[in-house]
């Protein structure tokens, strides 16, 4: 069993998180400031306990203080079980040490309380994102909010919508919170968060 020493745990897991998109489960994680780092290796379980590598990443050891990654596992099956699903992130030193991530889980069967989840592509998102969801009735107000809670872009749209496309090639790089809310009672029917890479 390989232990990282003392002064080699320095990476910093800022946050690992899992989403439903249209092309399976988006796996995205950020770090600290990589040092020593071979690669990351990502692992998926169906039971928490047995994990199975799906892919690999080199760092992009830059020296900068925080690094954003993505994958798309497009190797899942919402029928599978009872659809859950468990992430973890092996971190790979050079000298032959690991450790892990938090593991991070999502339940394909899952669905706002309201029955409503928004779908966002691509990942991450350079110039031009696309949203889908299923129609509920009245007028909708889409909102992107940035990560001080500030609204920087909205639109209404009328009965019936179900998608939306938006240039975002004006918005900086960075996590965003995209919110659908109805105009009449003012409640918030579902929301999702999203990365911009900028162009």
């Amino acid at each position: 069993v390989h232990s990282l020493k003392f002064e080699e745990r320095d990476l910093e897991w800022k946050s690992v998180e899992v989403s439903k998109t249209l092309n399976g489960v988006q796996i995205r994680w950020v770090t600290g400031r990589e040092k020593g780092l071979a690669q990351y290796e990502l692992e998926r379980s169906t039971d928490g306990q047995f994990f199975q590598r799906i892919d690999s990443r080199m760092p992009l050891d830059n020296g900068s203080d925080e690094n954003a990654y993505e994958y798309i596992d497009s190797g899942v099956m919402t029928d599978q079980g009872n659809g859950l699903y468990y992430y973890r992130i092996k971190e790979r030193r050079k000298t032959g040490n690991f450790s892990y991530s938090p593991v991070a889980k999502l339940n394909l069967q899952d669905k706002a309380e309201n029955g409503l989840e928004i779908l966002s592509f691509p990942h991450p998102v350079t110039s031009q994102l696309s949203l889908r969801w299923k129609a509920i009735p009245g007028t909708l107000e889409v909102r992107m909010i940035n990560g001080m809670c500030q609204v920087v872009k909205s639109e209404v749209l009328p009965n019936g919508s179900d998608r939306l496309e938006w240039d975002v090639s004006d918005m900086g790089p960075g996590f965003y919170t995209i919110h659908i809310r109805t105009i009449t009672s003012n409640q918030v029917a579902a929301g999702r968060r999203i990365w911009v890479k900028g162009p």
